[in-house]
């Protein structure tokens, strides 16, 4: 079994795919353990995947096919076929950055106790060009992670591209295609088993194929609709303001802004009692 799978979705954007890979090939050649690694390309029958070069011989590529199901049907699909300990996810137009740190990190980590690794990520847009000053930090900790989704359920996860999963547990945990939510699930099961690093592995690109999911706003208005029929307003509302952003494609501001209100909420709610039990 390999060591690490990185898994790369591709959907009719050849430049943000070569753009991806170019960053995996380029980590891959610096690393002592080509033999541990193995490349997973998921697309939709795309000529430009299959000519492009992958000069590797130490390092296994598969290139599966799919038709266009969504981005969280595509991962089930990697998280089936994956032939490793732990999978990470680089979708056309991020860049993956520090290859040596996962390696290092997932080669001492016992993957049946613990489900994920975080790192953190940088936003990036679609000239490469770095935004904000500050990381994008998904959660330095575990308490951190929790007492944020105290204070805005459904709004912010931890994004795939700085997370190593352990494949054992993600293959018990798939993803629903027609639920935003799910990812959020996936990480609300696995907070508990999960370790936290300070070191950016990649950046995120706030045009690629992972900020640009064609059906997200339909689904956003469907979950709007669901919880204000629910009575359920804080949570319509935290939808609603992520459905502005979306539609104004206004997720550049989402670095510095939320940075800044999440550090003070912390800071805030960490001194209540309630939060602490």
């Amino acid at each position: 079994m390999k060591l690490l799978s990185i898994i790369v979705l591709t959907k009719e954007n050849e430049p943000e795919f070569r753009l991806t890979l170019d960053s995996i090939v380029k980590e891959i050649r610096r690393s002592e353990h080509l033999e541990e690694l193995e490349i997973l390309i998921i697309e939709k029958n795309s000529s430009y995947v299959k000519n492009y070069k992958i000069n590797l011989p130490r390092c296994k590529v598969r290139i599966i096919s799919q038709k266009s199901q969504g981005i969280f049907s595509g991962f089930n699909i990697a998280i089936e076929n994956a032939e490793s300990k732990w999978i990470i996810f680089i979708n056309s137009g991020d860049i993956l950055t520090n290859l040596s740190r996962i390696i290092s990190t997932t080669s001492n980590t016992d993957n049946e106790n613990i489900r994920m690794l975080c790192f953190q990520v940088e936003n990036i847009d679609s000239s490469g060009k770095k935004i904000g000053k500050i990381p994008f930090s998904y959660m330095r900790s575990k308490k951190e992670y929790l007492i944020y989704k105290k204070i805005f359920p459904y709004f912010f996860g931890i994004g795939h591209q700085g997370i190593a999963f352990s494949t054992i547990h993600h293959k018990n945990y798939l993803y629903q295609s027609n639920n935003i939510g799910s990812e959020a699930k996936i990480i609300d099961s696995f907070i508990e088993k999960a370790l936290f690093y300070e070191i950016v592995i990649a950046k995120f690109n706030t045009k690629g194929i992972s900020s640009n999911a064609p059906k997200e706003l339909k689904l956003l208005v469907k979950f709007i609709i669901q919880r204000i029929k629910n009575r359920q307003y804080y949570s319509a509302y935290t939808l609603i303001v992520k459905f502005i952003l979306l539609k104004l494609n206004l997720n550049h501001l989402i670095d510095s802004t939320r940075y800044i209100r999440y550090r003070l909420m912390v800071i805030l709610f960490s001194k209540l009692r309630f939060l602490q039990k």
